[in-house]
């Protein structure tokens, strides 16, 4: 069995893991609520929940695309809300 050396780290996710996690994510995408200040809290927390995500996405491999990632979850701004 060979080893790697330090210099040549494997990354723990791959490109079908990115993919799974954000159809995971847009699927529990907050939906519409009859009060708007519920559906902006609920938002906000997804959203919140979506960047550490990320932050941990980019940790494994500076190369990810974390703007690609966010199109996918299907991110928005608060216009949006």
């Amino acid at each position: 069995m060979s080893q790697s050396s330090p210099s040549t780290k494997r990354h723990i996710f791959a490109k079908r893991h990115y993919e799974a996690l954000a159809s995971a994510l847009a699927a529990s995408r907050p939906s519409s609520l009859d009060d708007k200040s519920k559906r902006i809290v609920k938002v906000l927390e997804w959203e919140l929940t979506v960047s550490k995500i990320i932050s941990m996405l980019e940790q494994d491999n500076p190369a990810f695309n974390a703007s690609r990632f966010q199109e996918a979850c299907h991110l928005v701004s608060f216009a949006d809300v």
